[in-house]
């Protein structure tokens, strides 16, 4: 980004901050410009070519997050304050057509006193397992994180829960990070506010978090019996390459299993977290904004978090958000240089 704008600069090009999109111009079905509110007062911007929305996602919207997304909240995202949905509300209103509006970059986040943190990588480390609101797993917890995000909205959907329950034991705590607490260390406030719960036993554990004891000891006692056989036969956990690279090689024979089961033990509430909402306009290869005839709409472009993901609701890998953004970014620019044609 930081050379994005130094190219920027040196071409002679605007960067007007604090200068939110209030709403498109339309002229005789043309996008011709866009109304902008500049320092508090109202300002309007003529486009002879084209205005391209890069404006970032809805994130932060509550609003639109509880017309297409709910029970997902605002409380679980990693995206900026800023992330509004400006771009899709104006494109909206313009006549552009929406797509993927139920879908975010998810990744499992949880909710410490300092703010959301997402846990990439702490999830698939061993002697750590998921379990819903029942007591139950029902994933792969090292999976890739959109897919964890979503198994994790389909299954609290279906118990009317809004988490489900992180548990690790000490080897965990003693040996991996945890989102940004390093090995051994556990930040001040975390068990106090509720957090991070310790327990000594698996009843206390089961007490604190309202877990059926029963069913947890159950499925602890499943887990632990394939961690040790180094499998996993109810979800595969270890069994794809992507799991592997965030376990510990040092485990063997599956990088990914470790026993649950030397206390203290330690629980947090997962909720589907997320890096940006991953729906809004509906575009061509062009990076135009289509009608709900999928027709273009003239002087109109999207890119970036505001344009629907091109992998529909997968991502394929890192990169695969802002990637499209800086093709079709390009791809945009360059058509409305040349005039908009076919």
């Amino acid at each position: 980004i930081g050379r994005l704008l130094l190219a920027a600069r040196r071409s002679g090009v605007a960067v007007w901050r604090g200068t939110p999109l209030v709403e498109l111009i339309v002229e005789e079905g043309r996008v011709a410009g866009a109304v902008l509110d500049r320092d508090g007062k109202r300002v309007r911007v003529i486009a002879r070519r084209g205005v391209l929305l890069a404006t970032g996602g809805f994130a932060r919207h509550a609003g639109l997050r509880q017309i297409h997304q709910a029970p997902v909240g605002v409380d679980a995202t990693m995206a900026p304050a800023g992330d509004m949905g400006d771009g899709i509300r104006a494109a909206a209103n313009a006549g552009a057509e929406m797509a993927m509006m139920d879908q975010a970059w998810w990744v499992p986040g949880t909710k410490t006193p300092a703010g959301p943190m997402v846990h990439v990588w702490d999830r698939c480390f061993p002697h750590s397992l998921v379990v819903d609101v029942a007591g139950e797993r029902y994933m792969d917890e090292a999976g890739p994180y959109m897919e964890v995000g979503q198994r994790m909205i389909a299954r609290h959907a279906a118990l009317g829960a809004d988490h489900s329950w992180l548990i690790l034991e000490s080897r965990h705590r003693s040996r991996y990070a945890f989102g940004m607490a390093p090995p051994m260390v556990t930040p001040p406030g975390w068990i106090e506010s509720g957090y991070l719960i310790r327990a000594g036993s698996v009843d206390e554990l089961a007490e604190r978090t309202g877990l059926p004891l029963q069913r947890l000891r159950d499925t602890l006692d499943r887990f632990n019996a394939g961690a040790r056989a180094g499998r996993d036969d109810d979800h595969g956990r270890g069994s794809k390459a992507i799991s592997r690279y965030y376990g510990d090689r040092r485990v063997r024979p599956n990088p990914n299993l470790g026993p649950v089961e030397r206390p203290p033990f330690y629980a947090v509430r997962l909720y589907p977290g997320d890096v940006g909402t991953a729906g809004g306009v509906r575009t061509d290869l062009h990076g135009r904004a289509l009608d709900p005839a999928l027709r273009p709409i003239a002087g109109l472009y999207a890119a970036g978090n505001n344009a629907s993901g091109i992998f529909g609701p997968c991502y394929p890998g890192a990169g695969a958000s802002i990637a499209p953004g800086m093709l079709f970014g390009r791809r945009a620019a360059l058509h409305a240089a040349q005039g908009g044609a076919e």
